[in-house]
């Protein structure tokens, strides 16, 4: 794995992690405090894998904390000549045995046998960020009492030697000529997505070129040889990672970059954007019914606005609701449903995230405060393959 070295504004990453996993971590009832030294700014490292290992720590503490705090330090240290910034995320949780400590960072392995049962995850968290860390030069430290909680601290160095094995500088975009096109390549069979990344992408001043399939990408990429690639895993035919392994293990493409980009039944990812719930399409009666019950009981006003591109799937949605008797309006995009929102604010939002005009992932953000519920929902990749 290559690290790419380049300077970024210390406090601008922490703001954009907290940003994500603030949903997550009130979601168990928890508090998070965040301090961070006025005296640090900026720092070179790998900022991407830095974001990472930070939300995996962050991630970690809010799941294994019930209504309890967790609290990001971060903080400048002088040792041996050297600046370095500890980034320590604190928490009041379940804690870890001391003969268990050195566990956590082996791969697919729980601290306990019951951690996984009751919790779940892959294991694997823990030991990349401490890859990712000891890669720059600096390491992952764990304190921990049980029932007390646990200390996790990233330490690096604030400048990141790119001499170091494995590290390269990243090229800086103002090498390339003025003016010059740079081209990603957009593979996916989604017409919605490919036109949302399209858009998105030529905002940024890129040229975009887009597949629906994997034979195609495959040959676009070795004439184009883009600057990067966006990649969906599930698609018909061809999927995203064996197309991922032909061009990795193509001389002529193996060294362009591929960005995984994919919607799948990921819980944690719907609540990291705010949502209330997340649901998967098609979607189960019994479950949906559930839900309005909880968010919407007999007394309350039943009134709900459902916002996906898709008419059938809009109506299959209509039906379902207008039986639980709710009254149900329509929007066809992002952009649509704010303005039925001034409207009228309804008790409950069901969102699609990939739209055109505006998103899913937009939309929320630019909603006036409200008390309305939002709810993200995504086809799961099965449906993708459905003619």
């Amino acid at each position: 794995m290559t690290l790419y070295i380049e300077s970024f504004e210390i406090s601008d990453m922490v703001d954009d992690v907290v940003a994500t996993i603030e949903a997550l971590v009130k979601r168990n009832g928890n508090r998070l405090r965040v301090e961070v030294d006025p005296s640090l700014s900026r720092m070179r490292a790998n900022v991407t894998k830095v974001r990472q290992a930070l939300f995996n720590l962050l991630s970690n503490a809010a799941k294994f904390t019930h209504h309890g705090e967790i609290a990001l330090r971060v903080q400048s240290e002088r040792a041996n000549g050297e600046d370095w910034v500890r980034l320590a995320v604190s928490d009041s949780g379940i804690g870890i045995p001391p003969e268990k400590l050195d566990r956590v960072f082996d791969e697919f392995s729980q601290a306990e046998d019951s951690t996984n049962r009751e919790y779940g995850g892959t294991g694997l968290g823990l030991p990349i960020s401490r890859r990712f860390c000891r890669m720059m030069g600096g390491d992952i430290l764990l304190k921990s009492t049980v029932g007390e909680g646990a200390t996790f601290t990233i330490r690096l160095p604030r400048e990141v030697a790119p001499k170091q094995s494995g590290v390269e500088e990243a090229p800086l975009a103002t090498k390339s000529a003025p003016g010059a096109a740079r081209t990603v390549l957009v593979i996916d069979d989604d017409p919605n997505a490919l036109d949302l990344l399209e858009r998105t992408l030529q905002e940024a001043n890129l040229h975009v070129a887009t597949a629906s399939d994997g034979r195609e990408a495959l040959r676009l990429a070795r004439s184009l040889h883009p600057v990067a690639i966006t990649l969906d895993v599930a698609m018909p035919g061809m999927d995203g990672w064996e197309v991922l392994r032909e061009l990795k293990a193509d001389p002529a493409t193996h060294d362009i970059p591929v960005i995984m980009v994919t919607m799948t039944d990921d819980r944690s990812l719907g609540y990291a954007l705010g949502a209330a719930e997340f649901l998967s399409k098609p979607v189960q009666r019994a479950k949906l019914v559930q839900m309005l019950d909880r968010y919407a009981p007999d007394s309350a006003e039943r009134r709900a606005l459902v916002v996906d591109d898709q008419s059938e799937a809009r109506e299959m949605l209509r039906r379902a609701l207008e039986n639980e008797s709710w009254q149900v309006s329509e929007a066809e995009n992002g952009r649509v449903a704010l303005e039925r929102v001034a409207e009228q604010p309804p008790a409950l939002i069901f969102l699609d995230l990939i739209m055109p005009v505006m998103d899913g992932f937009d939309a929320p953000r630019t909603a006036t405060s409200t008390p309305t519920t939002w709810c993200s929902a995504r086809r799961a990749a099965p449906m993708r393959r459905r003619t």
